[in-house]
């Protein structure tokens, strides 16, 4: 590990076990491994919310109803805004492990049932592991969801289940189990209203030269046999 990075988490430990911990919300985490998707290789510490463009952010309400918005990178506005709520970052110029933390807040009537975020497609994974060792080559310590440490204030004091779903490896190896495509924060059931807020820790990485997905592998390989059959023509010819 760089001296760098060495420090960070020093730097890290050390202000946690200073200020210590204000555990408003209960969590419970739990894994659904699914099918791994493979990349080249992984971020470490650098991933920030200006890094997740695209990201999508779905917001689940108790009367059935939801909405998707993708996460877009514009300065102070960097998030996800809904209709009625939004999903930021408090500060997205900095790293998303220990330096930024999200901020959850809602305006609507309509009570909210869970939020879910799909990283992946956009070059997004989702780090819940606090040590590194084992895990992922490059992907440095991560850190799973944590709420009401310091310089956030949940106002939410009811249960979260956090899912993280989808394995991520690195091509040519096993999964370690720390990194995930997606990540589902539930609520318990009617507590969540209108007023609310929710703010969390949680690690992102980015995906560095991603394996292309099946779609692009065909039309690749739909190219090649294109070239293939034109040089055996002109050859013929």
């Amino acid at each position: 590990m760089k001296k760098k990075n060495l420090l960070v988490v020093l730097l890290g430990t050390f202000s946690l076990a200073l200020l210590g911990v204000a555990q408003g919300a209960t969590v419970n985490i739990f894994e659904n491994a699914g099918t791994v998707e493979y990349v080249d290789s992984i971020t470490g510490y650098g991933t920030t919310g200006y890094d997740m463009t695209g990201m999508e952010v779905t917001v689940n309400y108790w009367n059935g109803g939801s909405q998707l918005v993708s996460w877009d990178a514009d300065g102070a506005g960097t998030g996800a805004n809904g209709t009625d709520w939004s999903l930021t970052m408090n500060d997205p110029a900095l790293s998303t492990y220990y330096s930024s933390h999200w901020v959850f807040d809602t305006s609507g009537s309509a009570l909210i049932e869970s939020i879910v975020l799909n990283g992946f497609a956009h070059n997004v994974v989702f780090d819940n592991d606090e040590t590194s060792f084992p895990g992922t080559p490059g992907s440095a310590w991560g850190n799973p969801l944590q709420t009401d440490y310091y310089a956030t204030n949940t106002s939410y004091v009811g249960n979260i289940d956090v899912t993280y779903f989808g394995h991520v490896a690195i091509t040519g190896s096993t999964a370690f189990g720390d990194l995930y495509q997606g990540m589902s924060i539930s609520f318990e059931s009617g507590a969540f209203e209108a007023g609310d807020t929710f703010t969390f820790y949680q690690d992102t990485d980015n995906i560095v030269n991603p394996v292309p997905e099946p779609a692009t592998m065909l039309l690749f390989g739909v190219g090649v046999l294109g070239l293939v059959g034109r040089r055996f023509w002109k050859k013929k010819n």
